[in-house]
């Protein structure tokens, strides 16, 4: 099983499916860190409370290359 903590980002624009669906199912399921990735702009973007945050789909720098991980 995966922990509820588990940080979880979800692209906004699926194929055929919008992220809100898909967090909303992640958060029914007890899910409590989920995080939309978009290159919207976050304010054109409905505010879900189950919602933690809005991202760009840039990767983090420790999953980018850096070999520190978790200095981001």
């Amino acid at each position: 099983t995966v922990p509820r903590e588990t940080t979880i980002y979800v692209d906004w624009n699926l194929k055929g499916v919008n992220g809100d669906a898909v967090t909303r199912e992640l958060a029914d399921l007890g899910f409590t860190q989920l995080f939309i990735a978009t290159g919207a702009d976050p304010a054109d973007l409905p505010q879900l409370p189950w919602i933690r945050g809005y991202h760009d789909k840039a990767p983090p720098r420790w999953l980018a290359g850096s070999s520190e991980k978790g200095t981001e």
